[in-house]
């Protein structure tokens, strides 16, 4: 007997206390879920609670009914709301629009707490809203959220359409196979036979002559117009005719 009170005492420390309801802040999806080690708490890469994503403005509900801790502005968080349940949580929402409460204030679960934003310095580039549960005794207390809520029930697909509201629409046969005919095939054609002419009617290689004795010649070469110069009887002659 002993041995199985210890057992339950230490199943209430583990596992997270239901006394109060519990409901979602929007209806929009886990956008990115929980990721926390409590061994190592401060380790990078962890996300302390969840992302619910909402169009932007949509109403934010107060996760449980509880006193309104802390209503305002946070240098990275933006405008960010805390609620303390009557079990011993805290339930905080982040990156909201507006604030609709004030500190000491008492709020009713489902009860109006703000809107979506963004505000602060968001994570996502979509409109989203951070809800963090945690024990309201432990700073490092932190819990998945997803654990609180309750489970959502899966979208009923819608019916098939009707004529006038009698039988359903058959639904339309498949479409055959088109067969796409191949072209025929072209015939080959007709290699010629290339008949080899005899040797006698071959043309023979042209004869090169040898070039004649013209040709051999070597090449005078161009001669320069050279000045004459005067015979010595015309400088004589010319000599005598001057006075």
């Amino acid at each position: 007997m002993r041995l199985s009170a210890v057992a339950l005492v230490l199943l209430a420390l583990v596992l997270p206390g239901r006394a109060g309801a519990w409901s979602w802040p929007v209806d929009g999806p886990v956008l990115r879920p929980f990721s926390f080690d409590p061994a190592h708490p401060y380790a990078s890469g962890q996300h302390r609670g969840v992302d619910l994503g909402a169009p932007t403005g949509a109403p934010v509900a107060a996760p449980a009914a509880g006193v309104v801790s802390f209503a305002g502005d946070v240098p990275t968080n933006g405008l960010s709301v805390t609620i303390r349940t009557a079990d011993g949580y805290s339930a905080t929402l982040v990156h909201l629009g507006s604030i609709a409460v004030h500190a000491g204030e008492s709020v009713a679960e489902g009860a109006l707490a703000g809107t979506i934003g963004p505000s602060g310095t968001p994570e996502l580039d979509v409109p989203y809203v951070h809800v963090g549960i945690r024990r309201t005794d432990d700073p490092n207390g932190y819990l998945d959220p997803l654990s609180f809520f309750p489970a959502r029930a899966e979208a009923v697909p819608a019916p098939p359409p009707t004529l006038g509201g009698g039988d359903p629409l058959p639904e339309p046969a498949p479409a055959a196979p088109a067969t796409t005919e191949s072209p025929p095939a072209a015939t080959p054609r007709r290699q010629r036979s290339r008949r080899r002419r005899p040797a006698s009617s071959r043309r023979r290689p042209r004869r090169m002559h040898p070039p004649g004795p013209r040709a051999l010649r070597p090449r005078r070469r161009p001669q320069t117009h050279r000045r004459r110069r005067p015979r010595s009887s015309s400088l004589r002659r010319t000599a005598l005719r001057r006075p």
